[in-house]
Protein backbone atom coordinates (compact mmCIF):
# COMPACT_ATOMS: atom_id res chain seq x y z
CA UNK A 1 0.00 0.00 0.00
CA UNK A 2 1.31 3.41 -0.92
CA UNK A 3 1.35 5.93 1.88
CA UNK A 4 -1.05 8.82 1.72
CA UNK A 5 0.96 11.95 1.11
CA UNK A 6 1.55 14.75 3.61
CA UNK A 7 3.27 18.00 2.67
CA UNK A 8 4.08 20.71 5.21
CA UNK A 9 5.19 24.23 4.30
CA UNK A 10 5.70 27.03 6.78
CA UNK A 11 6.63 30.65 7.07
CA UNK A 12 6.87 32.91 10.13
CA UNK A 13 3.08 33.15 10.55
CA UNK A 14 1.45 30.02 9.14
CA UNK A 15 1.94 26.30 8.72
CA UNK A 16 0.31 24.86 5.59
CA UNK A 17 -0.51 21.14 5.58
CA UNK A 18 -1.67 19.28 2.49
CA UNK A 19 -2.94 15.71 2.82
CA UNK A 20 -3.38 13.72 -0.41
CA UNK A 21 -5.04 10.29 -0.57
CA UNK A 22 -3.26 7.63 -2.64
CA UNK A 23 -5.69 4.76 -3.14
CA UNK A 24 -4.55 1.70 -5.11
CA UNK A 25 -4.96 1.84 -8.89
CA UNK A 26 -7.51 -1.02 -8.75
CA UNK A 27 -9.83 1.08 -6.59
CA UNK A 28 -9.49 4.03 -8.96
CA UNK A 29 -10.36 1.83 -11.94
CA UNK A 30 -13.36 0.31 -10.15
CA UNK A 31 -14.68 3.77 -9.24
CA UNK A 32 -14.31 5.02 -12.83
CA UNK A 33 -16.00 1.85 -14.11
CA UNK A 34 -18.98 2.35 -11.76
CA UNK A 35 -19.23 6.00 -12.81
CA UNK A 36 -19.37 4.98 -16.47
CA UNK A 37 -22.12 2.46 -15.68
CA UNK A 38 -24.04 5.11 -13.75
CA UNK A 39 -23.81 7.52 -16.68
CA UNK A 40 -24.57 4.99 -19.42
CA UNK A 41 -27.35 3.00 -17.67
CA UNK A 42 -30.14 5.62 -17.70
CA UNK A 43 -29.17 6.74 -21.21
CA UNK A 44 -29.56 3.18 -22.50
CA UNK A 45 -32.93 2.91 -20.74
CA UNK A 46 -34.15 6.13 -22.34
CA UNK A 47 -33.03 5.05 -25.81
CA UNK A 48 -34.77 1.66 -25.46
CA UNK A 49 -38.03 2.99 -23.96
CA UNK A 50 -41.19 3.73 -25.86
CA UNK A 51 -41.82 7.38 -26.66
CA UNK A 52 -44.57 7.89 -24.07
CA UNK A 53 -42.36 6.46 -21.27
CA UNK A 54 -39.29 8.55 -22.04
CA UNK A 55 -40.44 11.58 -20.02
CA UNK A 56 -40.85 9.57 -16.83
CA UNK A 57 -37.57 7.75 -17.36
CA UNK A 58 -35.86 11.09 -18.07
CA UNK A 59 -37.11 12.60 -14.78
CA UNK A 60 -36.10 9.47 -12.91
CA UNK A 61 -32.66 9.63 -14.53
CA UNK A 62 -32.22 13.26 -13.39
CA UNK A 63 -32.99 12.31 -9.79
CA UNK A 64 -30.71 9.28 -10.10
CA UNK A 65 -27.85 11.42 -11.49
CA UNK A 66 -28.24 13.97 -8.68
CA UNK A 67 -28.09 11.29 -5.97
CA UNK A 68 -25.18 9.48 -7.60
CA UNK A 69 -23.26 12.74 -8.03
CA UNK A 70 -23.34 13.39 -4.29
CA UNK A 71 -22.53 9.80 -3.41
CA UNK A 72 -20.34 8.21 -6.07
CA UNK A 73 -19.17 11.27 -8.03
CA UNK A 74 -17.67 13.17 -5.12
CA UNK A 75 -16.08 9.99 -3.75
CA UNK A 76 -14.52 9.27 -7.14
CA UNK A 77 -13.23 12.83 -7.56
CA UNK A 78 -11.83 12.72 -4.01
CA UNK A 79 -9.92 9.49 -4.69
CA UNK A 80 -8.64 10.63 -8.09
CA UNK A 81 -7.82 14.30 -7.47
CA UNK A 82 -8.60 15.08 -3.81
CA UNK A 83 -6.58 17.00 -1.27
CA UNK A 84 -7.24 18.15 2.26
CA UNK A 85 -5.69 21.55 2.89
CA UNK A 86 -5.08 23.15 6.28
CA UNK A 87 -3.53 26.47 7.23
CA UNK A 88 -2.65 26.73 10.89
CA UNK A 89 -1.87 30.21 12.19
CA UNK A 90 -1.32 31.44 15.73
CA UNK A 91 -5.06 31.95 16.33
CA UNK A 92 -7.00 29.74 13.87
CA UNK A 93 -7.08 26.66 11.69
CA UNK A 94 -8.51 27.11 8.21
CA UNK A 95 -9.37 23.98 6.27
CA UNK A 96 -10.62 23.15 2.79
CA UNK A 97 -11.30 20.02 0.75
CA UNK A 98 -10.19 20.07 -2.87
CA UNK A 99 -11.95 17.73 -5.32
CA UNK A 100 -9.90 18.41 -8.45
CA UNK A 101 -12.47 20.50 -10.32
CA UNK A 102 -13.89 22.39 -7.35
CA UNK A 103 -13.05 23.35 -3.80
CA UNK A 104 -15.18 23.62 -0.70
CA UNK A 105 -15.04 27.04 0.98
CA UNK A 106 -12.32 27.69 3.53
CA UNK A 107 -13.68 27.11 7.04
CA UNK A 108 -11.97 28.78 10.02
CA UNK A 109 -11.81 27.34 13.55
CA UNK A 110 -10.42 29.78 16.15
CA UNK A 111 -8.46 28.77 19.25
CA UNK A 112 -6.45 30.22 22.12
CA UNK A 113 -4.20 27.21 22.76
CA UNK A 114 -3.73 24.19 20.48
CA UNK A 115 -2.51 20.63 20.96
CA UNK A 116 -1.69 18.01 18.32
CA UNK A 117 -2.51 14.34 18.79
CA UNK A 118 -2.01 11.33 16.56
CA UNK A 119 -5.00 8.95 16.66
CA UNK A 120 -4.17 5.44 15.41
CA UNK A 121 -6.81 4.04 13.03
CA UNK A 122 -5.13 0.95 11.60
CA UNK A 123 -1.84 -0.84 10.99
CA UNK A 124 -0.60 -2.25 7.67
CA UNK A 125 2.67 -4.12 7.21
CA UNK A 126 4.00 -3.01 10.63
CA UNK A 127 3.32 0.63 9.80
CA UNK A 128 0.86 2.58 11.96
CA UNK A 129 -1.66 4.84 10.22
CA UNK A 130 -3.93 7.38 11.79
CA UNK A 131 -5.39 10.84 11.73
CA UNK A 132 -4.01 14.08 13.06
CA UNK A 133 -6.27 15.71 15.66
CA UNK A 134 -6.16 19.38 16.60
CA UNK A 135 -7.39 19.91 20.16
CA UNK A 136 -8.07 23.12 22.05
CA UNK A 137 -9.27 24.15 25.48
CA UNK A 138 -12.74 25.62 25.84
CA UNK A 139 -13.54 28.44 28.31
CA UNK A 140 -13.74 25.89 31.17
CA UNK A 141 -10.35 24.33 30.38
CA UNK A 142 -11.89 21.15 28.94
CA UNK A 143 -10.14 19.68 25.90
CA UNK A 144 -12.31 19.97 22.79
CA UNK A 145 -11.71 18.50 19.34
CA UNK A 146 -11.15 21.43 17.02
CA UNK A 147 -10.46 19.51 13.81
CA UNK A 148 -9.53 15.99 12.75
CA UNK A 149 -8.02 15.23 9.37
CA UNK A 150 -10.04 12.99 7.07
CA UNK A 151 -7.03 11.28 5.46
CA UNK A 152 -5.03 8.72 7.43
CA UNK A 153 -1.27 9.19 7.21
CA UNK A 154 1.53 7.05 8.58
CA UNK A 155 2.79 7.99 12.02
CA UNK A 156 6.36 7.91 10.69
CA UNK A 157 5.53 10.48 7.99
CA UNK A 158 3.88 12.80 10.51
CA UNK A 159 6.87 12.55 12.89
CA UNK A 160 9.35 13.27 10.07
CA UNK A 161 7.26 16.19 8.76
CA UNK A 162 6.76 17.86 12.14
CA UNK A 163 10.45 17.93 13.08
Amino acid sequence: MKNNYLNIDSNDLNVELTFVPRPPVAIKLILVFFCLIVIAGPLILISQAEEREQGLIFLSALVFYAVMYFVLGRYTLWNLFGEERLIVSTKAINYQHHFGFFNTPWKPEKFNKIYLAFRKTHEIENQTYGKLDFITDDENGVHTMLYSTSIAVSEEEINVSLR
